[in-house]
């Protein structure tokens, strides 16, 4: 029974958290634990003396398991705090926002085709100057890029094969996401967020391919399992009424379905 009620308390302390407008500071965090020691304190010290001018044990055991649920409590609650910090801190520097940063870069989902750009997210290796996320969303378009309604009739750009577990150097014009504002529409921000890609980059110049990672993480492995079976379905289901559905059903990939 004590151990579903210290469940019960970290679940709603961390669920507290989520519903705060701003993440307390250290300092905060450290005045409710010199509080909350100084409640327990005093609780045992009430219990032990009503213990002793009552003879009743079973009252000290239910102070002691009431201390023991604040303070499991207060664990869930700071660990909630340090994990929403550390994801809030992992954001672009304001000094690199429009500016070209040399990144080394892994792909790390299956990269979304189009006749004449292509998508994917990736995981920075390394980046100069410092200050770009772990997680950016990239954007390498053609030369002559047509547009968000495409390239037309023009024949599809040519692009290198995008392999998730790549290892590219890219220079990247980094942005941090913005989306539209309307009421009940797309959070893109929000999306975004959930995906932790927490800035766009669109492709400057020649990217320079440096090796392969096919087992870099489980993650990784998954998306490349994904890709092989892509390529393998794209020569019979490409140009087919139906065949982005299929794709989106074998594997998952819904950019092609309009």
């Amino acid at each position: 029974m004590k151990g579903r009620i210290c469940l019960l308390a970290a679940v709603a302390a961390s669920g507290g958290v989520h519903g705060l407008a701003a993440l307390p500071g250290p300092a905060a965090v450290g005045w409710l634990a010199a509080g909350l020691t100084v409640v327990s304190c005093l609780a045992l010290a009430v219990a032990r003396g009503f213990r002793r001018r009552m003879r009743a044990g079973a009252t000290t055991r239910a102070v002691a398991a009431a201390i023991l649920v604040l303070w499991v409590a207060y664990a869930a609650f700071c660990s909630t705090v340090w994990r929403a910090q550390y994801r809030l801190d992992d954001r672009l520097a304001g000094e690199n926002e429009n500016k070209v940063s040399r990144v080394l870069l892994r792909i790390a989902t299956l990269p979304r085709l189009a006749p004449d750009r292509r998508q994917f997210e990736a995981e920075v290796l390394s980046s100069r100057p410092a200050g770009v996320p772990s997680r950016i969303l990239v954007s390498w378009s053609a030369g002559k890029w047509g547009g968000p309604y495409g390239r037309g009739g023009e024949p599809a750009a040519d692009f290198p094969e995008l392999i998730p577990g790549q290892v590219w150097r890219m220079a990247l014009t980094l942005k941090n996401p913005h989306g539209q504002r309307n009421p009940h529409g797309f959070d893109y921000e929000g999306h975004l967020f959930a995906r932790n890609a927490r800035a766009t980059a669109s492709v400057r110049g020649t990217p320079r391919y440096v090796r392969d990672e096919p087992w870099a993480s489980l993650p990784v492995v998954a998306q490349r399992a994904r890709h092989r079976v892509r390529q393998a379905m794209r020569p019979h289901v490409d140009g087919r009424r139906y065949g982005a559905v299929l794709l989106a059903l074998a594997i998952g990939d819904q950019d092609s379905v309009e």
